[in-house]
């Protein structure tokens, strides 16, 4: 009787998903919410069923695959102009080369570390080589010539960073134009808030980002110091911890104050329990995977935001994972 019950709601929850799957995201008071879709290849858009507002997150770490050589300028400029032309008039955010931690090339000469997810990654890595870095840079500029994108920043830090990486991208755009080559004049450059100093620091940041898109992951674990990977200690990697949910409002804030755009592209972006408190939060875009988008506006379609704000409250003044998680599921 159990399992004839849950089927019979997975028949009714696949009804509701069908009615709003190529409608926009709407809360029940009629807030507009956008709804992106997190990729890994080009061909991933090819097999999309639902409307979405975009690709809230392009993982480029596909084009540097090959275990003996880095793709060229034209070959990594044809991927990222397919993908921009399949989303237009929509953004497409492409997050530039995240290697290190548990991904590694050969070709880059990565150095073995003792604790590679403090390592050699991300943005520490492109601006230690800043000719893979320039060729990936000129690649996104020449592919949206006619178009716009967004380029996100992994693993920031610090100012220093953000500023280095526009440097990098401000000498590209004046070698493309010398050379009178068409590229994007505008794009639009902003962070992935991944670290706990990127988190605190959001209301700095923010002055120098023209968005932030918030990894979970790899925030929740770098709040919790527990590897997302170890299974030892799987029980201390928790978003309901206050820690993550002090952090996530923070940031959200920080976005709103400075009047940037804020998403989610993490794992709680698709996470349901989530998607009341990150709306009560101010969030106005989830970035998901493709197979997730349906679900996430329906999700968001069945909430009202004055109740939302109120179920922010009292997570915010919550004392432990469990009465956070309680208090999400709406668990008496």
């Amino acid at each position: 009787a159990e399992y004839e019950k849950r089927i019979n709601d997975e028949h009714e929850l696949f009804k509701a998903l069908e009615a709003v799957k190529d409608t926009d995201a709407h809360t029940a008071d009629g807030e507009r919410i956008s709804v992106c879709v997190n990729i890994g290849n080009p061909s991933d858009l090819d097999s999309a069923d639902c409307k979405f507002d975009g690709v809230g997150l392009f993982r480029s770490e596909f084009l540097f695959s090959s275990e003996k050589e880095m793709p060229t300028c034209d070959e990594q400029t044809e991927a990222y102009r397919e993908v921009i032309k399949a989303a237009s008039p929509n953004y497409v955010t492409i997050r530039t080369l995240d290697v290190g931690g548990d991904k590694q090339i050969k070709y880059l000469n990565m150095q073995k570390e003792e604790n590679p997810f403090l390592g050699e990654r991300g943005i520490r890595l492109m601006l230690n080589n800043p000719d893979v870095f320039k060729t990936q840079i000129r690649a996104i500029l020449i592919a949206a010539a006619d178009e716009k994108v967004k380029i996100m920043l992994p693993m920031i830090t610090s100012l220093d960073e953000i500023r280095a990486a526009k440097k990098i991208i401000a000498e590209v755009q004046a070698e493309l134009e010398s050379g009178k080559i068409a590229y994007c004049k505008e794009p639009l450059v902003g962070i992935m808030i991944e670290t706990p100093a990127s988190a605190i620091m959001a209301d700095v940041f923010a002055k120098h980002a023209d968005f932030f898109s918030i990894g979970t992951n790899d925030l929740v674990q770098y709040i919790m110091a527990a590897d997302r990977g170890n299974y030892q200690v799987e029980n201390l990697y928790n978003p309901y911890h206050p820690a993550v949910i002090y952090m996530l409002n923070n940031i959200i804030r920080a976005g709103r104050d400075a009047n940037i755009e804020v998403s989610v592209c993490g794992d709680l972006a698709a996470n349901t329990d989530f998607t009341e408190l990150l709306l009560g939060m101010g969030l106005k875009k989830f970035s998901v995977p493709q197979p997730m988008a349906s679900r996430i506006k329906y999700k968001i379609s069945g909430i009202n935001l004055d109740e939302a704000r109120e179920l922010k409250y009292r997570a915010l003044a919550a004392e432990d994972e469990t009465e956070v998680k309680n208090i999400l599921k709406k668990i008496k």
